[in-house]
């Protein structure tokens, strides 16, 4: 199992107030291509827990990373473009 994890803004993009605090958020995968594979856009619908239905606007600040079960930093998310909102995985 391997865990995605992330800090986010609830809310969407358009309606985007950078000076409110951000959530962490966590999502488990069995392969570290499905994580990756599902962060594709930097704002979605989060359809678990607490925000539930909210849309989320993920964080570059800290950025994302993929983790296997022991706690060990295997892939992390950096942004390219900021203008464009283009990101990458970089394997570590």
């Amino acid at each position: 199992m391997f865990s995605l994890e992330f800090e986010a803004w609830i809310s969407h993009i358009e309606s985007l107030d950078t000076d409110e605090p951000t959530e962490y958020f966590s999502k488990t995968f069995n392969t570290i291509q499905e994580a990756k594979d599902f962060l594709i856009n930097d704002c979605f619908l989060w359809k678990e827990g607490e925000w539930a239905d909210s849309y989320i606007t993920i964080s570059f600040g800290n950025e994302p990373g993929i983790f296997d079960e022991k706690g060990k930093l295997l892939s992390r998310c950096v942004m390219e473009n900021y203008e464009d909102r283009e990101f990458n995985w970089v394997d570590v």
